[in-house]
């Protein structure tokens, strides 16, 4: 293993292309070869120049690209291991705002912003709201939208500690519960009904296309077994990362 630290702009990417088209000249076929990187620019970058060391047509080949989609890749080639339909999609952050108010909105109850237009349009007998209603109608949607990103802060801690699925969260609470607080409580609950939102809209958030490959290797080890064969010259750009 080789680790090549050094600042910005001093060559580490071209480090990685070069030692790629090494491993091509020695008789490694091209997509026996993988790189990685952080950022679809940093992945084009990287691409363009082994296209202009190597040519097109061999390093089209490389399985190269960044953590997300390369675990993209991963996702569709076993998707029904992995439970997944062929064809799913990938949500973007607006769709994930969007499932995520529609879950805080659920907390509110009867209070929420959409059981409460509906009682003001009921009331007036009429589709249309007046100024005031409008106003409360909006105050709750904030309220909803700041829950909403609350609990997509917390989850997304969670998920950066590898907490997936949901059901992995309690232990993890069990262990600090003199510590939880009940926005993390909620947060769970909250954590399960997002997942069910995903599922039934067939889409993965971007943090599911690193936690689902982890999660699928660890559950088969044939799939991990196969992906490594897969591989002989792995090359990782913006490790620390």
């Amino acid at each position: 293993h080789i680790q090549v630290v050094a600042g910005a702009g001093t060559g580490k990417t071209s480090v990685l292309t070069q030692r790629i088209a090494w491993a091509v000249a020695h008789g490694i076929p091209p997509w026996r070869i993988m790189a990685v990187t952080f950022t679809n620019k940093a992945a084009r970058e990287m691409r363009d120049r082994l296209v202009r060391s190597i040519g097109e047509s061999r390093a089209g080949r490389v399985q190269m690209g960044t953590f997300h989609g390369l675990g993209m890749r991963i996702l569709r080639r076993h998707h029904e291991v992995a439970g997944l339909s062929k064809t799913f999609a990938v949500i973007d952050k607006d769709e994930q705002k969007i499932l995520m108010t529609r879950v805080a909105e659920r907390f509110f109850g009867p209070d929420g912003s959409t059981a409460m237009a509906g009682r003001f349009h009921a009331d007036n007998g009429s589709a249309k709201l007046a100024k005031w209603q409008q106003e409360q109608v909006r105050e709750q949607r904030r309220e909803e939208r700041d829950k909403a990103e609350l609990f997509a802060n917390i989850i997304g801690r969670w998920k950066q500690d590898d907490l997936y699925p949901p059901e992995k969260v309690m232990p993890h609470l069990e262990k600090n519960k003199a510590f939880i607080t009940p926005a993390e409580r909620e947060a769970l609950d909250a954590y399960v009904q997002y997942e069910a939102e995903k599922q039934k809209h067939g889409g993965l958030d971007f943090d599911d296309l690193i936690l689902r490959v982890n999660h699928l290797f660890r559950l088969h080890p044939g799939v991990l077994d196969s992906e490594r064969s897969r591989v002989r010259v792995l090359l990782c750009d913006e490790f620390q990362d």
